[in-house]
């Protein structure tokens, strides 16, 4: 009998390992700034190898096996480019720890796009590529936004400027394009929504970027496609609210969390105005605060609930993760020494850190039985 080889062991599983070690770097992180004498790696080396394997190791892969069939099973080749996935994705992380950004880690990451690039198309039929709106949108937005990485090497030649507007462009088309779809892809798989308003939220979206790429001020087409743009993701934000709320779907996990990714996107619609443009180009911190909303709180709680994490332990890992949101935020605003507490920031964030480990291992641990049991 041929044996058959499902996504579940291949992409789902070593996805949420993946996730714990995105934790475990990001509490290794706190305790370095913590302890600046324990230091081991570069803290910049550090939080390149944290970033990248939390959205090339964890939130592809796990985003990936969520939008296609649980049964889908895996061509000879397909299985292969999986392989060499895995594989990049594993060579990458010490390749930034070590490195940062140099040969071997632009090298891995590189060859990871190209062969992202191989398994998408495999498994178009799978996404329903031209038929879903919502993942045909969202699988664009991942090309798209790997424009990005692409054009780095050449930017240096035009300096900084161009450099930050590239890497601009990726992060705004992973989070606000790639996942925001895909989670949406998710959601409306059982509540019908009109196709032209995706289209519409999909067009703001796509011309926000824009407006995120570089300061406004610099260019005046920047500041009209701000406005559309704007325009465009707050209506088509507020009436996607109202079709959630419309099919009693606001007091569930999975459509309470949808309505927080919504009102993120509204939120986004504001990205033209001066005081947001001022966070977005020269303020660091709240660009992490950001991500971490986003991928973290958002996207990270929707994903391991909705494969399988159990509704008190999602809670918790949604509880966890958005108090340590509060503090990345309370830190970029300067709140939290003013509340006069008297030990440093980074003890909270450790403890939050390892109760966002502890509530997913028995996920881990379940899978890994049924994998054993099962390890087709």
């Amino acid at each position: 009998m041929q044996k058959r080889y499902s996504l579940n062991t291949h992409v789902r599983v070593p996805g949420l390992f993946y996730l714990v070690i995105t934790l475990l770097s990001g509490i290794g992180l706190r305790i370095q700034w913590l302890f600046p004498d324990w230091s081991v790696f570069s803290q910049k080396f550090a939080i390149h190898a944290h970033s990248h394997l939390a959205l090339l190791g964890w939130l592809f892969p796990i985003l990936l096996y969520s939008l296609v069939k649980r049964d889908t099973q895996l061509t000879s080749f397909l299985r292969w480019n999986i392989y060499i996935l895995h594989g990049l994705i594993i060579a990458m992380f010490p390749a930034f720890l070590l490195q940062g950004y140099a040969f071997y880690s632009i090298l891995f990451s590189s060859l990871y796009l190209i062969v992202s690039y191989s398994i998408l198309w495999q498994l178009r039929n799978e996404l329903e590529l031209g038929k879903n709106p919502v993942k045909t949108w969202a699988v664009l937005f991942y090309v798209a936004s790997t424009i990005g990485p692409w054009l780095l090497g050449g930017s240096t030649v035009f300096g900084q400027v161009w450099m930050n507007a590239w890497i601009a462009w990726f992060l705004h088309l992973q989070f606000n394009g790639w996942v925001t779809f895909g989670l949406l892809a998710l959601f409306f798989s059982r509540i019908p929504s009109p196709k032209w308003l995706i289209h519409v939220f999909a067009t703001g979206t796509l011309f926000i970027s824009f407006s995120l790429m570089l300061p406004q001020n610099d260019f005046q087409l920047l500041k009209i496609s701000a406005v559309f743009a704007g325009i465009l993701l707050t209506l088509s934000s507020i009436w996607l609210v109202t079709i959630v709320v419309k099919q009693h779907q606001r007091t569930t996990i999975t459509g309470f969390i949808i309505q927080l990714l919504l009102l993120k996107s509204f939120l986004l619609g504001f990205s033209g105005l001066e005081i947001m443009q001022n966070y977005i180009h020269h303020i660091p911190q709240a660009r992490v605060a950001f991500t971490h909303t986003s991928l973290l709180a958002i996207a990270s709680t929707f994903l391991l609930f909705y494969n399988g994490l159990s509704k008190k332990l999602t809670l918790l890992f949604s509880t966890a993760s958005w108090l340590m949101v509060a503090l990345l935020w309370m830190e970029l605003f300067g709140l939290y020494y003013k509340t006069g507490i008297p030990f440093s920031i980074q003890v909270p964030y450790i403890i939050l850190g390892v109760v966002l480990l502890g509530t997913i291992l028995p996920l881990i641990l379940k899978s890994v039985t049924k994998v054993t049991q099962n390890p087709s």
